[in-house]
């Protein structure tokens, strides 16, 4: 065989590989998304004030079988009911539990839910590697994906005095987002409670975990 064909060979070869590991990826990729999807609500709070009522748009994860939600404090602190939606079903419902101090909140729905979040760690995470997060910015139930990546200058745990810790990373999460789960591949992160056009925070996972063993242990 003669050096040039051999050369195409091998190039061939090289991108056949590039695009089935490509593929490969995207295919895992739907199947994280569509995961998470599955495990997304729509949070709508009504809360009393002196001119009547304030309405309070977010999102919430499925964090147990037996109707656990996470989602963020500001999204649903005072409210007189909240409604919650997902892929099947709306129910109404109260305020179970407050973490004030990292903005975190668990609601419980009389459901049943297949499937709800697992749980990941912080120290798998490594830089560059893909996440994302899923959130209701339009009010429904529509499951917008927010991507980015973890990059040295965007992935930090930020010490505050008063909060804790809070990841951030490259993203222009809109309102509607907040308290919704944040993925790396089929695991939760974290919680996202607030974002701005330069940065998204987001409660780690860790805090999530304390939270529902708090509750738990009630």
């Amino acid at each position: 065989m003669k050096k040039a064909h051999v050369e195409i060979l091998l190039w061939g070869l090289f991108l056949f590989g590039v695009l089935f590991v490509n593929e490969n990826y995207i295919h895992k990729d739907r199947q994280y998304i569509k995961s998470a999807i599955e495990n997304n609500v729509v949070i709508e709070a009504v809360v009393p004030t002196v001119f009547g009522k304030a309405y309070s748009i977010g999102s919430g994860v499925k964090a147990s079988n037996w109707g656990l939600i996470v989602t963020a404090k500001h999204c649903v602190e005072g409210a007189s009911y909240i409604k919650v939606t997902g892929k099947d079903f709306t129910c109404y419902t109260n305020v179970w539990y407050l973490d004030k101090q990292h903005d975190l909140a668990i609601v419980v729905v009389p459901k049943y839910f297949d499937s709800y979040a697992t749980l990941g760690c912080l120290n798998d995470i490594s830089m560059g590697d893909r996440i994302f997060a899923v959130g209701n910015p339009s009010g429904i139930w529509d499951n917008s994906v927010l991507k980015g990546r973890i990059y040295d200058d965007h992935f930090e745990r930020l010490a505050l005095s008063e909060t804790g810790y809070f990841i951030f990373f490259k993203a222009d999460a809109k309102p509607g987002y907040s308290g919704g789960g944040v993925y790396n591949k089929d695991k939760l992160i974290g919680i996202l409670v607030s974002g701005t056009k330069d940065a998204t925070f987001v409660v780690p996972v860790e805090y999530v975990r304390s939270l529902l063993e708090e509750y738990n242990a009630r």
